[in-house]
This record gives structure tokens, C-alpha cells and sequence, in this order.
């Protein structure tokens, strides 16, 4: 039924049923088969303060603000410096972007009530209703769902992360939604197990421009985009891309990913070599 109803900012998958809506990069949707699919949950691990993860983040959600989608951006209370701004309140909190944050001290919570737990909760209650249930008749819109810092204690502990993304995956599985889930190197503590209920999951590794230790091949970049899980839900062909490393670099203000032109590791040196007219004294 998802690929029958017209949802804005979405088209049908050539490989599948479902609807593909952009991620926002135009190179990054066609390494991952054209998009996001409606319903699938997309792991992003990166180093802190990663300049491809706050281009991403920022054109994920220009892409919902122009085809007026829902935006659902969760961040822990820590990362917004104490405050909690709200763009968007009320009925027009479904169709312009606004932020949420969530405090594991919040008055009133369960001392086995985790921040995540919170967070499900009330994602479970906005895609319970119009327009984002797949359940519900009337006109469609999808919800665009984006949280900071996954892995990290504030919302909850590492043993109970995976339930809560299982639990996560199903709420999108049910609804108009799609999700970015993006976890940092060095202070995720997120199990590993959380990829295999990602339906995509990438990994971000930045390159230190002038490092002596940085191979010369990826000098011309500004990192490299790792992809190690590729969507294949109800897909009667999974995509493969020629490669699964590639390099990134902002170029005028925006992000290219290209891939890698990885050069033969040969050097002059003083050794003579024999040619293939050589005479050869036995």
C-alpha cells in the first residue's frame, strides 16, 4: 500500500515495492540504490565534530523542510547545552522541523525508565496519528527521524540499546517514517549487534590534512565513506556499488564522494631491472 499512496518528496524504488525518498546528498543516494526506503533505519558511525556528519545532518533535514515532511531531531540534553529549543509546537509541529531533547533527570521518571525509553515513547505517539500512520486512511506524509549521540549513557545503558533500536525499527516499520541514527567513535559505547538492525550503516573516517602518517593516495580527500550494510528489504535484487570505500571532500560548499584512484605503490630506487628484450646469459 505505501508504493500505491502519493507521499510528497517520494518515488517509487525500481527494486522494490516501497517508496525511496533522498537522504539529502545526491551522491551518497546513489551508492546506497537511489535513497532511503520508507521504513528503513540508517546507521551513521563517525568521529566527534565530523564535518561529512554535520553536512548530512544538515541536508537531511533541508530535504524534509523543502518537501514539507515531519522532522523528528532527538539530541540528549547534554549536547544542547542545557536548553531545549522547539521550532515547531502543535498542529504544526507535523510538517515543519523541530528539535526535541531528552534529560535521563527529568521529574518524574522511572528509575528503570531510560532516556531512549522516553524518546520511543513519544515517537510512538506522533506516528500513531495522522499523517504519518501506515494504518490511518487520508493523505501521507513522511516523518524524517534523526538522533544524536546513539551509544552514549545519557540515554541509556549498552546492554538495553539494542531492544530499544529493535523496538525503534518496528515503530518505523509500521509508519510513514525513516531514520538516521548516528553514533560517534569515541564516546559511543553502542554494541555492535545495533547494525544488524540498521537497514543501512555507514562509517565515517576523517583525513588530518599535513599528517605525516596519512597515505599520499588519499591526500585529495577529505575522508573516507565506508559502506557495510546495504538495504534489502523486500528487494527482489539487492544493489551492490562498484566499491565499498570511497573518498569525500567539500567542494564549494557542498559534499562530492568519489571513488578512490588509488595509484601502484612504485618508486625509483637503484636496482636494476631486466626488460623483457633483455638478452638473458644462461
Amino acid at each position: 500500500m505505501r508504493s500505491l499512496l502519493p507521499v510528497p518528496g517520494c518515488g517509487g524504488a525500481s527494486r522494490s515495492g516501497r517508496l525511496l525518498t533522498s537522504i539529502g546528498l545526491d551522491d551518497l543516494d546513489t551508492l546506497i540504490g537511489g535513497g532511503l526506503l520508507v521504513g528503513d533505519l540508517c546507521l551513521v558511525k563517525h568521529p566527534e565534530n565530523s564535518m561529512f556528519v554535520r553536512h548530512l545532518r544538515e541536508a537531511y533535514a533541508k530535504e524534509g523542510s523543502t518537501h514539507s515532511h515531519g522532522i523528528f531531531h532527538a539530541q540528549a540534553l547534554q549536547r544542547c547545552g542545557g536548553k531545549c529549543p522547539i521550532i515547531a509546537t502543535g498542529e504544526s509541529a507535523a510538517a515543519a522541523p523541530y528539535i526535541r531533547c531528552f534529560s535521563s533527570t527529568a521529574e518524574g521518571a522511572d528509575e528503570d525508565d531510560d532516556t531512549f525509553s522516553t524518546l520511543l515513547r513519544n515517537l510512538g505517539t506522533l506516528l500513531s496519528g495522522e499523517p504519518f500512520a501506515a494504518s490511518c486512511g487520508g493523505p501521507k506524509n513522511l516523518l524524517r527521524v534523526l538522533v544524536d549521540d546513539v551509544g552514549s549513557m545519557v540515554w541509556c545503558a549498552p546492554e538495553r540499546l539494542v531492544g530499544y533500536v529493535a523496538r525503534l525499527r518496528a515503530l518505523l516499520r509500521h509508519s510513514y517514517a525513516c531514520c538516521l541514527l548516528l553514533t560517534p567513535f569515541g564516546s559511543s559505547k553502542a554494541p555492535t549487534q545495533v547494525g544488524y538492525f540498521s537497514d543501512v550503516v555507514l562509517s565515517v573516517d576523517e583525513v588530518r590534512r599535513g599528517c605525516s602518517a596519512v597515505n599520499p593516495s588519499f591526500s585529495s580527500n577529505d575522508g573516507l565513506l565506508r559502506i557495510e550494510k546495504l538495504s534489502a528489504s523486500n528487494r527482489v535484487a539487492q544493489c551492490f556499488p562498484p566499491s565499498s570505500v570511497y573518498g569525500f571532500k567539500k567542494k564549494k560548499g557542498r559534499i562530492c564522494i568519489q571513488p578512490l584512484h588509488i595509484p601502484p605503490t612504485l618508486g625509483d630506487d637503484s636496482t636494476p631491472h631486466v626488460g623483457c628484450q633483455t638478452f638473458l646469459n644462461f
